[in-house]
């Protein structure tokens, strides 16, 4: 390919939509109208297509559009709530793109973001139907308490009876809608984590996947680092804490065979890697900086940390932790470790793709500020404060997108 063939537009920082991102969309539209019949138009699709690709229903402006993004994004809804209302307000998505290049042949790659690979959720579904109404955008606005702030217009749209569906704008056709079109996935969180577990194979006598982890960061970050520490103790040879970790790890997973694997370990004090592929949301509280992978982690080191003190007291675990005095720890029984990070290189309006931690990462003389940066979503700045340049995760942008990975690490 020459350059000539080649436009490189940028836009949508921060997963929002722009007038730059939406100048890109109103031409790729251009493109799909000249196509004919003895066309074939290739689409790549990728995660953040969504804000990539904007072009609001009539009635309805960039600006507003934005908002609601922003209002459903900070309200924690996750990737199918949120690109379930944006596909409704836009002309393109939920199948308009390919309408418009009717009746050319169209080959869409898509790189998935979303954990079960709906077609329709995927940057909301450019080239493929939706399977939602816009009675279910108002369930979701309902259920996450922003009905009430939605932009007029936004509120007015979706509570209107469909006439017509606001994306076919097409050329007239006598055939299906989408005869013409191959949708074909190229790329999904799962491969992410099996090429995760066969690096770790490698390393480790166990290696163990999960796949399609969702829910809210901090309840997530709860859950490992209670495990993570109850794991310390199984370890040890505990066998109280190998059944309360069983019980644990069904209680959020409901799965039994990698409860009892898991144990297993432990009790033969074998190194162990779990690798999940997650898409978790943040509830957005506060105003200060972070992202998904960072707010899980942090609350993952509290959630260690607090229950170190509650089992240990005040003895000695050896390695000092930042902000510390040896006296607040004490020894622990295997090396563990949790790491959260967003396959794009990117995590919130962060230049971090997600942080680690271990059980020495906070302690006591830090939880009351620990605890401070989780209400106010601040775990960037907080890790920057405080915590070794290992903390947080640097990459830059991967150039790829499969939604997250979150990795626990134990080595007796």
């Amino acid at each position: 390919w020459r350059a000539a063939f080649c436009d490189l537009r940028h836009g949508a920082h921060h997963n929002l939509p722009d007038a730059d991102a939406a100048s890109s969309a109103l031409e790729i539209c251009g493109i799909a109208e000249s196509c004919d019949q003895d066309d074939l138009l290739i689409v790549l699709i990728s995660g953040g297509g969504s804000a990539l690709l904007p072009m609001p229903v009539d009635g309805i402006s960039l600006e507003e559009k934005r908002r609601t993004t922003e209002m459903l994004a900070r309200a924690g809804a996750d990737i199918t709530e949120l690109n379930t209302v944006r596909q409704h307000l836009s002309r393109v998505k939920a199948g308009g793109l390919a309408r418009l290049a009717q009746p050319a042949q169209v080959l869409s790659l898509v790189l998935s973001d979303v954990l079960d690979d709906r077609l329709d959720i995927i940057a909301g579904g450019p080239t493929a139907p939706t399977k939602s109404s816009r009675e279910d955008c108002l369930k979701i606005c309902s259920s996450l308490g922003v009905i009430s702030q939605l932009p007029t217009s936004v509120k007015q749209f979706l509570s209107s009876p469909v006439n017509d569906d606001p994306c076919a704008s097409g050329k007239p056709t006598e055939r299906s809608p989408y005869s013409n079109v191959t949708n074909v996935i190229v790329g999904a969180n799962r491969i992410a984590v099996d090429a995760a577990v066969m690096a770790a194979r490698r390393h480790f006598n166990e290696a163990l996947p999960y796949y399609g982890l969702t829910g809210d960061a901090d309840e997530l970050g709860c859950f490992y680092g209670r495990w993570l520490r109850l794991a310390d103790d199984a370890y040890a040879g505990c066998v109280a804490s190998q059944h309360q970790l069983h019980e644990w790890i069904v209680s959020r997973l409901d799965d039994e065979t990698l409860a009892t694997q898991v144990v297993e370990a432990c009790r033969s004090r074998r190194s162990l890697c779990f690798v999940a592929g997650a898409e978790p949301t943040v509830n957005v509280r506060g105003d200060g900086i972070g992202g998904r992978s960072q707010q899980l982690v942090l609350r993952a080191a509290v959630e260690m940390e607090m229950l170190s003190h509650r089992n240990s007291g005040n003895n000695n675990r050896g390695k000092k932790a930042v902000g510390d005095t040896d006296t607040n720890r004490s020894s622990p029984s295997s090396s563990s470790l949790i790491l959260a990070a967003g396959t794009d290189g990117i995590d919130g309006p962060t230049d971090a793709c997600g942080a680690l931690a271990d059980c020495n990462s906070i302690g006591t003389g830090l939880m009351k500020e620990a605890a401070a940066a989780l209400v106010n979503n601040d775990s960037y700045n907080f890790f920057k404060r405080h915590g070794s340049i290992e903390n947080l995760i640097m990459t830059g942008p991967t150039g790829t997108n499969v939604a997250d990975l979150h990795i626990l690490l134990f080595r007796p």
